[in-house]
């Protein structure tokens, strides 16, 4: 299946943006290191002084734990937004210790 249309069904599934946004990033990042394309490959090269095989060797695990990732983005696409959900929620509630820092902070400059 190609590329293309692999993400393409990746993405039908999904129903948010950010859940979107998760797996273009993720396939972008598996660009990044598959030849014959794979800019950070040559990067990496130029930084080892080492044979693109030998490099791209050793990012296969890399490779492999973005697929990784890939497929739980798929499997529960609710997860992306967890955290985001989650920290927002209370960063902004009363509760937050950074809203009582904030509160402390304004109360001794003014």
């Amino acid at each position: 299946m190609p590329g293309p249309v692999a993400v393409h069904r990746i993405c039908a599934k999904l129903t948010s943006a950010g859940e979107e946004a998760a797996v273009i990033v993720l396939v972008v990042e598996m660009a990044q290191i598959t030849p014959p394309v794979g800019f950070n490959l040559f990067v990496l090269q130029g930084m080892t002084r080492r044979e693109i095989t030998w490099v791209a060797r050793h990012a296969f695990p890399m490779f492999l734990l973005i697929t990784a990732a890939l497929f739980l983005v798929y499997a529960f696409p609710g997860s992306v937004g967890y955290l985001p959900q989650h920290t927002r929620s209370r960063a902004t509630s009363r509760e937050s210790p950074l809203f009582e820092f904030i509160e402390i902070f304004s109360t001794r400059i003014g």
